[in-house]
């Protein structure tokens, strides 16, 4: 049973952190586009070119200094960026027969939200003050010694779940467990905390769904925009 816990309670954590799933989304939108290669863009500020995203077989960001020219790293939140706030201008550079599919992946991913913050809290007696509270940070190595009548609220974030706040007579405790760590000793040492934590992370996936949900149907309609891009580079 106890196993059986952590292992619902570390999935539950898993599917609301906010860390993997920019990654995951991210991954798959220059997937996307990496079907359309080769292409190149020039990515301007007042009409002057700061760099260039290269995208052939090997990614590259070239950078643009007078007349001289230095190869970077593509980032995949940067490029997801450009492409959201210039796709429209973007989708003239490349050649002919990707500019259509390219500027439809533009503006789809356009309407990708990614959310930076999310949070849910669970409040016994009263919730977390602004300000004038003690912050001590723990670990499943050294729990405190906290009587459940004491707790006041607790406190769950979405951009690092594996992190959660309890607030007990004016001190914060930093429960720094992390998604890889052992649950079991706060399982067995504060069985009912743990439900308040696996309460509180139901509701951060309610909160999300709707945004994954919208997220999900979006990313299919870009597979389809490339779709015949990916057979035809496979079948070639």
């Amino acid at each position: 049973m106890l196993e059986d816990d952590v292992r619902r309670v570390k999935r539950m954590l898993l599917e609301v952190d906010l860390s993997v799933y920019r990654k995951k989304v991210l991954d798959k939108i220059v997937e996307c586009f990496s079907h359309l290669k080769p292409f190149i863009v020039p990515v301007k500020e007042d009409g002057v070119v700061l760099h260039y995203f290269v995208r052939t077989w090997v990614d590259r960001r070239i950078y643009v200094y007078g007349t001289r020219f230095i190869v970077g790293e593509v980032l995949g939140k940067e490029f997801f960026d450009v492409v959201r706030k210039h796709g429209a201008v973007l989708s003239r550079y490349v050649r002919p027969l990707v500019r259509r599919a390219f500027y439809d992946l533009c503006m789809l991913a356009g309407r990708i939200r990614l959310v930076e913050e999310a949070s849910a809290e669970k409040v016994l007696s009263r919730g977390f003050p602004d300000r004038g509270l003690k912050y001590v940070s723990v670990s499943s190595k050294q729990l405190p010694v906290i009587r459940l009548d004491s707790v006041d609220s607790v406190m769950l974030n979405a951009s690092d779940p594996g992190t959660f706040y309890v607030l007990s007579n004016d001190v914060v405790y930093v429960f720094n467990i992390g998604l890889c760590y052992d649950l079991r000793d706060v399982v067995a040492r504060f069985p009912l905390l743990f439900d308040v934590i696996a309460e509180l992370a139901e509701q951060l996936r309610r909160q999300l769904s709707p945004v994954f949900e919208e997220n999900g149907r979006v990313l299919e309609q870009m597979e389809l925009t490339v779709e015949p891009y990916r057979v035809s580079r496979e079948l070639f």
